[in-house]
């Protein structure tokens, strides 16, 4: 679930990244309110509702648990008059299953026939288990702080070319995997979660008519987790479509990876916990709802499964969001 939740962040709906970049001068954005419906099954993260804080075997597929949550979400941005230079800051809980928050501060320049640069530093965090090896006991759980800095450049060059790069700092408050099992300090380290990570996409924008873009991608991943076990790379293809007709918008995306392990998990034989990843996202909103054009609403249908070669890392998601935003 820990790969899965990273993929999550390239095909669910932006909220500032994605947003349109023509804003007028000064001051613009919007402010919303959805509530989201999740189905989560995993073993690292702890959700809303989790009643699986004691577990009695590694040898299985985590439970699913259903819950719902309010959505709170908005935006902020700052045009600069004159300089096609825009300031933004957001929130997007979309992005981390509702459990957590998922911020970004940065900026965007538009290049005339050179494309559209965005830059900007983001930070989430969500609860995760201690020890989510632990067995016949209650787990404690423990906040996975994310903050980095990324880059995208869509119409490189005045080009359909779109690249975006990533970089994040990872820092678990408390890290005790494999200390219940009574694991070597050793291989207590070989499980250490903390650590940074690196994502890449390279794509290619088609314009199919004046309302439809289709953008096929490639995407890349590493995970430099401190423990040799946790440490992965990830690779595999995106596609992503948007239709745009008056008030109507559509934003779905696909992605399919694979995921390899540097090195065995010492919990289970030396095993690794390699993985085929499929997350897929639907959006759609309505522009100007009951009669007030400053009033958006949104749907949004949400799906991703890892499916690990250790059932122990087993991960699902299916969530619906729906909400309404008011712009100004």
């Amino acid at each position: 679930m820990k790969k899965l939740a990273s993929t999550l962040m390239l095909v669910a709906p932006g909220l500032v990244w994605a947003a349109d970049a023509a804003q007028p001068d000064g001051w613009s954005g919007s402010i919303g309110l959805g509530l989201g419906y999740y189905q989560v099954s995993s073993n690292f993260v702890k959700s809303q509702n989790d009643n699986r804080k004691t577990i009695t075997t590694l040898n299985q597929q985590p439970a699913s648990d259903d819950y719902a949550t309010a959505l709170p979400r908005g935006s902020l941005f700052y045009s600069i008059p004159g300089s096609q230079t825009q300031l933004f800051f957001g929130l997007a809980p979309v992005e981390k299953l509702g459990l957590g928050s998922a911020l970004q501060l940065g900026a965007r320049h538009r290049f005339d026939d050179q494309g559209l640069l965005t830059a900007g530093f983001t930070y989430d965090q969500q609860e995760v288990w201690t020890d989510p090896y632990a067995l016949n006991v209650v787990r404690s759980d423990t906040k996975l702080k994310t903050s980095g800095f990324g880059v995208n450049w869509d119409g490189i060059l005045g080009t359909g070319v779109t690249a975006s790069l990533a970089y994040n700092r990872i820092t678990l408050g408390q890290e005790s995997s494999g200390q219940a099992a009574g694991l070597s300090a050793a291989d207590q380290n070989r499980l250490r979660r903390s650590g940074s990570s690196v994502d890449a996409q390279l794509g290619y924008a088609f314009k199919l008519d004046g309302s439809q873009t289709l953008t096929p991608a490639l995407i890349y991943g590493k995970n430099n987790a401190d423990g040799d076990a946790m440490r992965f790379k990830r690779a595999g293809v995106k596609l992503d479509y948007e239709w745009k007709a008056g008030a109507n918008v559509l934003q779905a995306s696909l992605a399919a990876t694979k995921t390899r392990y540097d090195a065995g998990n010492p919990l289970f034989a030396g095993a690794k916990a390699d993985s085929s990843d499929l997350l897929a996202s639907a959006t759609y909103i309505r522009n100007g709802i009951w009669g007030y054009k400053p009033v958006s609403a949104y749907a949004t249908l949400l799906y991703g499964k890892s499916d690990s070669d250790i059932a122990f890392f087993y991960g699902k998601v299916g969530a619906v969001n729906v909400g309404v935003s008011y712009n100004f």
